[in-house]
């Protein structure tokens, strides 16, 4: 018997950056020879491979809580894609930490607190 009224769902970075994930152990397994195929397979265009698998470029300690952001109930996530891949564009990790602040994110102040760890924008729930 299925649940009804469950309407918790995953964020949509958090979906991208683990269809990122995903592609990258296609690749490495061997399981695709080409790009085309893997947008083939993964049913997205050509043009919008590069921009998924470009996720891979954040820092592990950017990964990490984007994939363990909290499911929504409603509404939009507290990170939309455009703003992660201003970050994936710097392809040093240290400097991704130093450039992008908690601040900066577009968010809800009761789900999200900022952290002023080691990294400058830990988000902390």
């Amino acid at each position: 018997m299925a649940v009804q009224g469950c309407r918790d769902r995953l964020t949509r970075v958090t979906k991208l950056l683990a269809l990122a994930i995903h592609f990258d152990h296609l690749i490495n397994a061997g399981a695709v020879i080409s790009q085309a195929e893997l947008a083939r397979l993964g049913q997205v265009s050509r043009h919008r491979l590069p921009q998924i698998v470009n996720l891979l470029h954040l820092a592990p300690n950017i990964q990490h809580p984007i994939l363990h952001l909290p499911l929504l109930t409603s509404g939009r996530g507290p990170i939309t894609e455009r703003e992660i891949q201003r970050v994936s564009c710097i392809h040093n990790w240290e400097k991704q930490a130093n450039r992008k602040r908690c601040s900066d994110f577009r968010h809800d102040e009761k789900a999200i607190r900022c952290s002023q760890s080691l990294y400058p924008w830990s988000i902390i729930y």
